[in-house]
């Protein structure tokens, strides 16, 4: 859970799980890796990123943009990506591009799952879990109902479960128990990243009668993940492990469980025959140098809008994702006063690590009211929304007791810059919008909930109605 506050009134929370997935750490601190051993690590990652096998040169791609060189990873698979025509492919070039940034490339992968040639579907599953995305659900749902194909309607579960689904994550909870070993491990390896430590026992339960050899490795790299001092201890064996397939799995859990005690093999792992193996190694040497773990469930707090004495109150705010992947979080600054008719502006910081730190402030909407401008929200303004289409920014207009009205500005360059102010609300008196409400539904409706009075002060009585646009927030009803 992140928890990102504002001033001294209002804050929100945004759950979420870990670029990767957050996992239990248990090899202590980040180590500095030193020069040599980064360098090589490096080295291989580039060389595998034009690799003419391919998934290793995705592998290299995902850890390129862990250590923090997401531009490289975008310049090389943009191009591939335009040209490539396999589905299992695209998907892959896809993913990256989206955990390298590209936010638009989900419409990819759920244009992947919605064709009728199920060659991609497993795969599309996958990807979407992995950057942990859903679309507007509607696909990845259909894909969890499938009865045919256990893969499928397993990788759909781990994708809708990283969005809360209870359902989801008892299918694959359930699927543990499999007696075909391919799909056991896959729900292993799933429960891994998000499950917790009741799903232990169960995994421990499960793992005495696996036969085959990389489903036990599944299973105890798991085990780890979750934290259990046996899977630990079998992870670090999994190292030195005679299959190459075992090594490289073994790394990657490594890296993901904060295993800092594995350095010195990992070291070695860079020299290994296997380039997968290297790959995987200097992912897991790059992502264990750079951070700190965090604590089991991902947690941590950000005062993004200090309260100062002269800007003593900052609410009503509203969080989008752009297309970069970056956030913006828009807010109220209040001026001199706590009170809701003090003067007031629209203000917003971005963040490009997922809401940890935050940039500088700017103005995105000055007050042009008697009174103020407040109460904020950002929402993309059509469907679907992983095609980034243009956002809008509502607030509301306070003049007086009698007259507070909600505009619209739409950007169409992410953020950067909003056109002319359009009135959302008709006729006189006192709208309320609050912050965050508006809603875009799946036919491409825009709805803006808002409850109305002719005068606040004389009249505590209000009316709630929905003002509604059909062609994106240009004219309003």
């Amino acid at each position: 859970m992140i928890q990102i506050r504002s001033g001294v009134k209002n804050y929100f929370m945004l759950a979420a799980i870990g670029f990767l997935c957050s996992t239990p750490a248990f090899g202590g601190s980040s180590v500095e890796l030193d020069e040599s051993a980064k360098k090589t690590s490096l080295e291989i990652l580039r060389s595998a990123l034009d690799s003419e096998e391919f998934w290793p040169s995705m592998h290299a791609a995902e850890a390129l943009t862990l250590a923090g060189y997401g531009d490289e990873v975008r310049e090389s698979l943009e191009p591939r990506l335009a040209s490539e025509e396999d589905d299992q492919h695209r998907c892959g070039l896809a993913r990256e591009l989206v955990r390298a940034g590209d936010q638009s490339k989900v419409a990819v992968l759920i244009e992947i799952l919605e064709s009728e040639d199920p060659h991609g579907h497993v795969h599309a599953c996958e990807s979407l879990y992995k950057v942990n995305e859903i679309g507007d659900g509607e696909a990845i749902r259909r894909a969890f109902a499938e009865t045919e194909n256990d893969s499928l309607r397993l990788m759909a579960a781990a994708a809708l479960a990283r969005w809360g689904n209870l359902s989801a994550f008892q299918a694959i909870r359930e699927q543990v128990e499999s007696q075909d070993e391919t799909i056991a491990r896959i729900a292993a390896w799933i429960l891994g990243r998000i499950g917790d430590s009741s799903d232990i026992p169960r995994l421990k339960d499960r793992f005495k009668d696996l036969e085959e050899n990389l489903a036990r490795a599944f299973f105890q790299n798991s085990l780890a993940l979750l934290g259990d001092p046996e899977g630990k201890a079998a992870l670090l064996e999994n190292l030195s492990h005679s299959d190459p397939t075992l090594r490289t799995y073994a790394a990657v859990f490594a890296g993901e469980a904060g295993f800092v005690s594995a350095m010195d093999r990992l070291i070695e792992l860079l020299e290994d025959e296997n380039l997968d193996t290297r790959i995987r190694a200097a992912q897991a040497l790059l992502v264990l140098s750079i951070s700190e773990p965090q604590d089991n469930e991902g947690n941590f707090s950000v005062d993004v809008y200090p309260a100062t004495e002269e800007n003593p109150r900052y609410s009503e705010g509203s969080v989008i994702q752009l297309r970069d992947g970056s956030l913006l979080y828009a807010t109220t600054e209040f001026f001199e006063s706590h009170s809701d008719f003090a003067k007031a502006r629209i203000v917003a910081k971005e963040s490009t690590d997922g809401g940890q730190t935050w940039g500088e402030p700017r103005v995105l909407q000055e007050n042009v009211g008697d009174k103020n401008v407040m109460s904020v929200t950002l929402r993309r303004l059509k469907t679907p929304v992983w095609e980034c289409p243009p956002i809008g920014l509502f607030y509301l207009v306070k003049n007086s007791m009698t007259d507070l009205q909600v505009y619209l500005r739409i950007s169409e360059d992410e953020g950067e810059t909003f056109g002319e102010p359009i009135r959302v609300s008709v006729g006189p008196g006192y709208h309320v919008m609050n912050n965050d409400r508006v809603m875009l539904l799946s036919t491409g409706r825009l709805l803006a909930p808002v409850a109305s009075t002719a005068d606040v002060e004389k009249i505590n009585h209000f009316v709630s109605h929905c003002f509604y646009s059909d062609d994106g927030g240009k004219t309003w009803k």
